[in-house]
């Protein structure tokens, strides 16, 4: 038989990219598929593409409603190559003919018969079949059935009518029309019956053929996509001289063919010559598409001595921590023949016990294709790193010993999770209370050390790290280590300190983490070691000079009260210090200094902090005695106000009667000093009392000696003053020419109404620069 797309085997409901119902032929061409030729002409092709054989599939049976016998296996009688199931109908309607996977009393032969499940393929698939009328004059009008069947008898039809003509016709349906049209419980997975049959009153005794009955995954058109072929093994093998070759062959697979011929051509390998030879493989499918030709290179060679080179990654000695996971590296191999054997190699690693202190090996094995044989050897030394620790502990993995104290204070230790917490204390005044200890540490004079420390805050705070010797008395403390301010977040960071110890360390030295005033929060510290390094490990030392907290006054520059540097080996290094900040001269504020350095061997220097508080420069009040402190007036002058203007108290009173304006003036304010335009803040303090008529007056005036008044600017006071004492504030702009400065003028002023009566109150007057 010739198999349509992705169809497997005959007259069955099969599991593959798409499943079929179809018939086989006598001649067994399955060896030679084709495509399924799409619909032509209004659903009518060309001959069917596969044909019946002269067996049933033994799942699935021919149906006929009224006698199995009545559907049976015929040759075409215009094709006697061809075979098709003939069905003929015994009733004018409803008898029906189909394909079952029933078996029941009637006769049909389907034995073990599963329901078909074609859910997975209801969006895409088709119902497909091809269709002969043995006799047109009744059934080429008839509508005709294509009906699916569950299991619990629900259905779903689709009607088409024939083409007029006796020859095979091709017909597709859409499963997913078949889901549209279908009763509310209808199974599509659950498939049993497959019905085709015309529904017409006289079709007794009319006969009609079925071929090629199938189910397919997707209407996929022709088949124009080539074979692919992939090589076993390498594309170029060495082979050993005078050993039997075998071509370890390919892999062919195609879209729709399968068990698909490969040609093998190109050389010949002979095992007796060393040489170069090409194998080539080829094939094509049954629509004619050809794969791209597959070429393997065979060189023959004279036999192979030459073990891998086997290799290790990292280094050959490797040391771990009492109980740390060991982690294997791995090793890389590669053979003069057979090229990377890397994914070869065996590792035995099971000596290795991280529980016990020793030495213990890590074998990598590895052969090549001939038999030779490379082995490397990798050392794993287990040890306990508190053995020889200067601090014993300092991860916190055991439980903790007395070589911790709280010193001058009090305070909670506990391990939680591997790290000491340090809680329940109160912040002293003085910094080193309360204080940490670790004691009794050894150090060698003049020796190079890292201080190195993990430290966190619940809440953000300052500790101070130090290390030398409490003495009991004045003066209290002899340090080996410069003390290192260190700020602690939520976060946990890592310190590192290196120094260089000095004389003092020749007595047991004490570490101390002083906490002192602050915050009384949690304080987490993890990995506290003092371990040695080498003199070009030692970072350079930056001195300050001056204070480390300073104020200035803006508008000032800041000067630079120095530093100096020095290293260990590459000595004053003061002209490489970098110093950096942000200071605004000009803004009031709080600035740090940062001073970094680092040495020829690249080690950084612990940075240095210099805080500089910027305070905003008082501003200078233009106004003489304007808070009316001075034994006179003066300079303020009065303004037609005589007898009303009463300076006393540190006060200054102006009452205008009926008709009068009562003002106390200052002229000639910053006389010399001003500018075109420019803005002053002008404040002072009033209060006062008026009847109908009466207001309090504030105006300035600015003036030169070729024009006088030049500008006069009135200030928006309320038209009723207030009756206690209230601050008020503007802004006004110095007009043009003011050489003569500017004049203030204050006072109350009283209209034509007979009995009224301003009164105001004034107090500190003043006029600065913005």
């Amino acid at each position: 038989m010739v198999l349509g797309k992705n169809t497997l085997t005959c007259v069955a409901l099969l599991t593959a990219s798409a499943l079929a119902i179809t018939g086989c032929d006598s001649d067994s061409e399955s060896a030679t598929s084709q495509d399924r030729l799409p619909p032509q002409d209004n659903g009518t092709s060309n001959a069917a593409l596969s044909i019946f054989d002269d067996h049933i599939n033994e799942q699935w049976a021919p149906f006929h409603s009224e006698n199995s016998a009545l559907a049976k296996l015929v040759t075409d009688p215009d094709n006697i190559s061809r075979d098709a199931l003939q069905y003929t109908l015994n009733k004018n309607s409803d008898a029906i003919s189909g394909f079952t996977a029933r078996n029941n009393e009637d006769g049909h032969n389907a034995t073990n018969g599963a329901p078909f499940d074609a859910e997975q393929y209801v969006e895409t698939g088709v119902v497909e079949f091809d269709l002969k009328l043995l006799d047109i004059s009744e059934l080429k009008s008839a509508i005709w059935l294509v009906q699916l069947e569950d299991v619990n008898g629900n259905r779903s039809e689709l009607r088409f009518q024939p083409n007029s003509h006796d020859d095979w016709q091709h017909w597709s349906f859409a499963l997913s029309d078949f889901a549209h049209a279908a009763d509310a419980n209808f199974d599509m997975s659950q498939l049993e019956l497959f019905l085709i049959y015309p529904d017409h009153p006289a079709a007794k005794d009319r006969a009609f053929l079925i071929d090629n009955m199938a189910v397919y995954a997707a209407d996929t058109g022709p088949d124009t996509e080539p074979p692919m072929i992939v090589l076993n093994g390498a594309e170029t093998i060495l082979h050993t001289l005078n050993t039997e070759f075998i071509d370890p062959g390919v892999i062919v697979s195609d879209n729709v063919d399968q068990n698909m011929t490969v040609l093998v051509g190109g050389d010949a390998v002979d095992i007796t010559k060393v040489g170069s030879y090409r194998i080539t493989y080829n094939a094509t499918d049954k629509a004619g598409n050809k794969a791209n030709e597959v070429i393997r290179y065979v060189e023959v060679i004279a036999e192979d001595r030459t073990p891998p080179k086997l290799e290790l990654r990292g280094e050959p000695t490797v040391v771990i921590n009492l109980h740390d996971d060991y982690v294997e590296q791995g090793a890389t191999a590669v053979d003069n023949v057979d090229g990377d054997l890397t994914t070869s190699i065996e590792i035995d690693s099971r000596s290795v016990d991280i529980a016990k202190i020793g030495k213990y090996s890590v074998y990598y094995t590895v052969e090549d294709m001939a038999g030779n044989q490379a082995q490397l050897v990798r050392e794993v030394r287990v040890v306990d790193p508190n053995a020889n620790a200067i601090i014993a502990n300092g991860d916190f993995e055991l439980p903790l010993t007395d070589a911790w104290q709280v010193d001058a204070g009090q305070a909670q230790l506990t391990i939680v999770d591997g790290e000491l917490v340090i809680d329940e204390y109160r912040a002293g005044s003085d910094p080193w209370v309360p204080s940490v200890t670790y004691s009794k540490i050894q150090l060698t004079p003049n020796m190079p050390y890292a201080l190195s420390f993990d430290a966190r805050a619940d809440t953000s705070r300052k500790i101070v790290a130090q290390l030398g010797k409490n003495l009991g008395e004045a003066p209290w403390y002899s340090s080996v280590m410069r003390d290192q301010t260190v700020e602690l977040d939520t976060e946990m960071h890592s310190f590192r300190f290196v120094f260089t110890a000095t004389d003092a360390a020749s007595e047991p030295l004490d570490l101390v983490y002083a906490i002192g005033a602050g915050p009384e929060t949690p304080i987490t510290l993890d990995n506290v070691s003092l371990t040695p390094v080498t003199a070009e490990q030692v970072p350079p030392v930056i001195e300050l000079h001056g204070d480390l907290e300073m104020t200035m006054m803006s508008d000032t520059a800041f000067i630079e009260p120095g530093y100096t540097a020095f290293d260990n080996i590459d000595g004053d290094v003061t002209d490489e210090v970098l110093v950096t900040h942000n200071i605004n001269e000009s803004v009031a504020g709080e600035y740090v200094v940062n001073y970094d350095v680092s040495d020829s061997d690249g080690n950084a220097a612990t940075r240095l902090k210099r805080y500089v508080e910027v305070l905003e420069r008082p501003k200078t009040n233009l106004i003489f005695n304007g808070d009316f402190s001075a034994p006179s007036m003066a300079p303020w002058v009065g303004d037609g106000g005589e007898g009303n203007l009463e300076y006393a108290d540190g006060v200054m009173k102006t009452r205008a009667p009926n008709s009068k304006t009562v003002l106390f003036k200052q002229i000639n304010v910053a006389q010399g000093y001003l500018k075109p335009g420019q803005p002053l803040d002008i404040s002072f303090s009033m209060k006062g009392e008026v009847t109908p008529n009466g207001v309090v007056t504030a105006f300035v005036q600015t003036a030169n000696s070729t024009s006088g008044v030049t500008k006069t600017e009135y200030l928006p006071l309320p038209a009723m003053p207030p009756q206690e004492w209230t601050d008020y504030k503007y802004t006004i702009t110095v007009g043009d020419n003011p050489e003569w400065g500017i004049s203030i003028h204050l006072g109350a002023t009283c209209g034509a109404e007979p009995g009224c009566e301003a009164t105001a109150y004034f107090d500190n007057v003043m006029v600065t620069e913005q």
